[in-house]
């Protein structure tokens, strides 16, 4: 096996991203099991030594995956946390930020069924989990700090935010049980959240 290097070039990190990418695609239509390194490096216009020159196997290119497919969902959501302007954490702010989560899901659907199945079976993807769930508690933490929001256990509440956030998500997008009422489960989570940090 050759040396996997890390791009220094813009083309390099760009066609090394180009990679990720058509991982991202495959791993979401086919699954990762069901998908070899060749299809990858087709989907990604490079052929397979290339993609073996940035990535070990094929396990490597799924963590790399999993950390742009994080970073898919989270990105839109962290953008309207930073852009808010006024430290009152109202029902608006939270239901416009709900309504953000969900797109931000429902924008990354492919994958989601796979790297949650994967998180189960695989110990490197589980711990992805687990570091991306600190990152992201860590932001809204930061957030509602800048914003003068101080509440006992902050730690604790963020994270069991952070939990009812992703439950609602999962299932308005994946779940779809047919005796829910999804606006009333948005509203009841809206004062859910505010009365965890008012």
């Amino acid at each position: 096996m050759g040396v996997i290097r890390e791009p220094q070039k813009i083309t390099s990190k760009e066609k090394k991203l180009k990679i990720i990418e058509a991982g991202l695609k495959v791993f979401g239509e086919k699954g990762y099991y069901n998908t070899n390194t060749a299809e990858i490096a087709k989907v990604a216009g490079v052929s397979t030594g290339i993609v073996y020159s940035y990535f070990k196997d094929k396990k490597d290119i799924l963590l790399q995956v999993i950390a742009l497919y994080f970073q898919n969902i989270f990105n839109p959501m962290q953008t309207f946390l930073n852009s808010l302007q006024n430290s009152e954490l109202n029902q608006s702010v939270i239901e416009q930020f709900l309504q953000i989560a969900i797109k931000s899901h429902q924008d990354n659907y492919a994958l989601h069924e796979e790297v949650i199945a994967l998180s189960h079976l695989d110990k490197d993807v589980h711990e992805q989990f687990l570091n991306f769930e600190i990152l992201v508690s860590s932001a809204i933490e930061k957030v509602l700090s800048d914003h003068h929001i101080k509440v006992d256990n902050m730690t604790e509440r963020v994270h069991f935010a952070y939990n009812i956030v992703e439950s609602l998500c999962h299932e308005c997008i994946y779940h779809k049980h047919a005796n829910i009422n999804y606006q009333k489960m948005i509203s009841l989570t809206t004062k859910t959240l505010l009365s965890l940090f008012n």
